[in-house]
């Protein structure tokens, strides 16, 4: 019987790399040894150890001839890591979408409380920002704009 979870939380997505770091460290393998013994670059393995690279198929491949743990099982783990960035992500979006109607709707209302239009808003908006930063024009500039030097 297949279930149905549609509320899934994540709180936070973790490597494969992670548990290949673990089981390395349970086993007193260093990385360096571990590197050789699966013939990849030192930093490579440390990239992946550290979440900054995938275990591909060809790795996880490796990684089964040298600890006896099958490929597949590091092909979920990579899976799921990717599955829960993506879950992240996407309740990331949703957050920040909602939080940008609910800014959208704040401001629209509180224009209409003070009578003030858009395009009045934003001039408003203009005239302060070049009041507040109007010190930071060389004099050249100024010039250029035909400011007076006050």
């Amino acid at each position: 019987m297949e279930t149905k979870n549609e509320n899934i939380q994540v709180c936070m997505a973790v490597p494969a790399g992670f548990t290949l770091a673990q089981e390395l460290k349970s086993r007193q393998i260093s990385q360096r040894e571990f590197a050789k013994t699966i013939e990849m670059q030192a930093t490579h393995l440390n990239e992946i150890l550290k979440g900054k690279r995938n275990i591909t198929p060809a790795i996880a491949l490796k990684l089964e001839n040298a600890l006896g743990i099958k490929a597949s099982f590091w092909m979920n783990l990579q899976s799921q890591y990717e599955c829960d960035l993506q879950r992240l992500k996407s309740e990331d979006a949703k957050i920040e979408s909602k939080k940008t109607r609910q800014d959208d709707s704040l401001f629209k209302f509180l224009l209409s409380k003070t009578g003030q239009t858009y395009s009045s808003f934003l001039a408003s908006v203009k005239q302060s920002y070049i009041s507040e930063h109007i010190g930071l024009l060389t004099s050249s500039e100024r010039k250029r704009f035909n400011l007076s030097l006050k």
